[in-house]
C-alpha cells in the first residue's frame, strides 16, 4: 500500500512540485488551501464522484494518476 501523509507534508509536496512550473503562492492563497484543501487517499478504482453535470472540484495527484471515465 501505498504511503499515507499527513494535510500538512502533502501540501508541502504540492509547493514543491508547484515551484517547479509556477510562480510561488502568496500568503494568501496558502492559508486558503490550508483551510479549504482536502487531502483524499484513494485505492485503484474507487470512485471519486459521479457526475450528473459540471464538475465542482479540483484534483491535485501526487502520487499515481486519475482515469476519467464516462460511461453512456
Amino acid at each position: 500500500m501505498g504511503i499515507k501523509k499527513k494535510k500538512k507534508e502533502a501540501l508541502q509536496d504540492f509547493y514543491v512540485y508547484w515551484r517547479k512550473i509556477y510562480p510561488p503562492f502568496e500568503d494568501f492563497h496558502r492559508n486558503w488551501l490550508e483551510k479549504n484543501a482536502q487531502i483524499l487517499h484513494v485505492k485503484k478504482g474507487q470512485v471519486l464522484y459521479e457526475s450528473d453535470g459540471q464538475q465542482e472540484n479540483l484534483y491535485i495527484v501526487l502520487r499515481g494518476f486519475l482515469v476519467k471515465e464516462r460511461y453512456i
